[in-house]
């Protein structure tokens, strides 16, 4: 099942799928920017009904034609290995022109993993897929980077002390910039929930600084602080709240109540957005229904599902 760190990497692409133009330009595959750039049908089932990529963009220029197979990949997984040399050769098949398939691998190791080329057979045949790890999303252009893609690249650089924070400040500034409230929140409570402990207390240690010397040195920072904020406010609430109970499990209540609470509207709000991206049609009573839900497990049914759905009842289904 999909997670929600998951999801948001894939949701950058469909929000911005003009990213994987900049990032196959960088390795000189592709290099005019302003070609028309448009999403496609990631399903792919010529010989497997159930596969299907997490994205696919389609980018025409000069009369040529190419697909991009998008991947998120967070961890290793064997299957790929397997998966996506079909992915290639059925996109190529169903479009009739040049496909590649672009992993995004926000961690090294897995970035590593993937970048491992797949032999096919005696023959020496090979393929290899377009990875984009920590280290080449840390390299991209950022003068020609999406508020997607730079968040993509704060993402990957989540646990890096030296340029992570550069990172966020500039995906944060750019999204606060160019996108609604909504969207920019949901992209950075799930930057925020992945950051590292290092990284995490060397942001709180600047956003302390900053207060004990009576206005933010960079207010990017405080806002992208914001949500862990609101987070530790639920926890000290928790805490007062449970002193009567017992100091301890006062603490402890708090701190579950409030990871559940910010987790929870974390998923609510992935699910809305995927199917808004998607142009699915929600009645009032269907949004409400969503918003309403308190299990998280159902919640993140419905966000696998919503990856795929095209209408909202494949989604609510019992």
């Amino acid at each position: 099942m999909a997670s929600l760190d998951h999801e948001m990497l894939v949701q950058a692409v469909r929000d911005s799928p003009g990213l994987v133009v900049t990032l196959l330009a960088s390795r000189g595959h592709l290099v005019a920017h302003d070609a028309r750039v448009t999403l496609g049908d990631p399903a792919l089932p010529l010989l497997v009904p159930t596969l299907a990529a997490d994205a696919l963009v389609e980018v025409e220029s000069g009369g040529e034609k190419c697909v991009v197979v998008v991947e998120a990949q967070l961890r290793p997984d064997a299957r790929k290995r397997f998966s996506w040399p079909c992915y290639q050769a059925h996109a190529r098949y169903r479009h009739e022109c040049a496909a590649v398939v672009l992993v995004i691998a926000p961690d090294a190791e897995t970035a590593a993993w993937a970048i491992e080329p797949v032999h096919l057979d005696a023959l020496g045949s090979k393929f290899r897929a377009a990875v984009f790890g920590p280290e080449e999303l840390a390299a991209i252009d950022v003068a020609r980077a999406s508020p997607e893609l730079l968040w993509l690249r704060a993402y990957a650089l989540r646990g890096d002390l030296a340029r992570g924070p550069e990172a966020i400040a500039r995906a944060r500034d750019a999204l606060t910039a160019t996108r609604p409230a909504h969207e920019t929140e949901l992209y950075f409570d799930t930057l925020v929930h992945a950051l590292s402990e290092g990284l995490r207390a060397h942001l709180e240690d600047l956003m302390s600084h900053s207060r004990a010397e009576n206005g933010p040195k960079d207010p990017l920072l405080m806002r992208l602080m914001e949500v862990g904020l609101a987070r530790q406010e639920a926890l000290d609430l928790g805490r007062r709240e449970g002193v009567d109970l017992g100091r301890r499990e006062g603490v402890d209540l708090g701190r579950r109540e409030g990871v559940d609470l910010g987790r929870r509207e974390a998923l609510t709000a992935a699910v809305l957005l995927v199917l808004d991206s998607r142009g699915v049609l929600l009645s009032e009573v269907e949004r409400a229904r969503i918003r309403d839900e308190r299990d998280d497990e159902l919640l993140r049914v419905w966000l696998s599902r919503a990856a795929s759905a095209t209408a909202i009842d494949e989604v609510l289904a019992a």
